[in-house]
């Protein structure tokens, strides 16, 4: 390392685990306190192996040290469980931690926060601190919505490498992801279009938000704007605070209805109704799933595939759509530099 002289010297250096085993080595009187406390953190972490509820109520007390109130920190322990389900998930998947997980999170973190998390650290003027424990509420719910949408989709579509990890899917802010697998499941171009037509359409109708307006009404929204908005202590933040928990809470299940899938399917066919393509393309993709031996789970709460082909060629027949454009050699050409 470099010396105060400016030159370089050979220098003893030594990580965290070495330097407690340093202390352990000493046989000093004065190390005798430093070695009952590691005796003690070490006894301590045999517990929660143990009995995984210790760590739990651990990280309660730790949270309630540091001045979080119960309402974030029961937001924030949810959201650490969310957050085990998906990694969870990606190891299922044969995803590594490190770069894979990395990068599947900071674009999880930039589809409602428009930060990646490395900008989003430096947004809050953070280094080393856990980006999570610096959340709002607010900021909490957005995350766990995005992570449990995100662990939803692999498990329904099943993907098999870390390109076809998560395939296409609309945030709650309105950005449209389309990954390498979905393109080369899919056989055209006006599929491709019609797909990323259906996923616009829940952005378009404001789906998510009605979900949220029918299950808590108008007055829960507000409630968490005003808590976004205000600073202050008191019953009326606390309130607010309560009801961003309560939202957060069914949030991380909430998917879209079978009327909301129907909405998006027509609007498919209305986005690409004026165009050159086949405006009734999404129907191939939904044609492809119905001739799965086992239809993917999120298949209980949307429509029949079946019948949603033959509604969306219904209600492209109906607005006179005359597209015919599928550029099928095309898009095979693009599979193809895919591989």
């Amino acid at each position: 390392m470099q010396a105060l002289d400016g030159k370089m010297r050979m220098t003893d250096v030594a990580d965290t685990e070495q330097l407690f085993r340093l202390i352990q080595s000493i046989p000093s009187p004065k190390a005798e306190p430093f070695k009952v406390w590691i005796a003690k953190v070490a006894a301590e972490r045999i517990d929660e192996i143990q009995d995984p509820e210790l760590t739990i109520d651990r990280a309660l007390e730790q949270y309630l040290q540091l001045g979080y109130s119960e309402n974030w920190i029961n937001q924030r322990l949810k959201s650490i469980e969310i957050r085990k389900e998906l990694t969870d998930e990606w190891k299922n998947r044969g995803l590594q931690e490190g770069v894979q997980f990395a990068t599947l999170t900071d674009i999880i973190t930039k589809s409602w926060s428009d930060n990646t998390t490395k900008e989003y650290k430096t947004l809050k003027g953070l280094k080393k601190e856990n980006l999570r424990d610096n959340m709002t509420n607010t900021e909490l719910i957005l995350n766990m919505l995005a992570e449990a949408s995100t662990k939803d989709i692999s498990q329904a579509v099943n993907p098999t490498t870390f390109d076809e990890n998560i395939q296409a899917f609309c945030t709650p802010d309105g950005y449209i992801y389309v990954y390498t697998g979905l393109i080369k499941d899919l056989d055209s171009e006006d599929q491709l279009a019609g797909v990323m037509g259906h996923e616009i359409a829940h952005a378009d109708n404001r789906h998510s938000m009605q979900q949220v307006v029918q299950l808590y009404g108008i007055q829960a929204l507000a409630g968490i704007g005003a808590q976004v908005a205000t600073k202050n202590s008191g019953a009326g933040t606390q309130k607010a605070a309560l009801t961003a928990a309560q939202v957060a809470s069914a949030l991380v299940g909430l998917k879209f209805s079978r009327a909301h899938e129907t909405d998006a399917d027509n609007s498919s066919v209305r986005y690409l109704c004026n165009t050159d393509y086949n405006a009734a393309g999404s129907a191939g993709f939904f044609e492809k799933i119905s001739k799965e031996a086992t239809p993917p789970e999120w298949l209980s709460t949307h429509p029949n595939p079946a019948n949603r082909v033959q509604n969306i060629y219904s209600a492209s027949k109906q607005a006179g759509c005359t597209g015919s454009s599928k550029n099928v050699q095309q898009y095979q050409k693009i599979k193809q530099l895919l591989k």
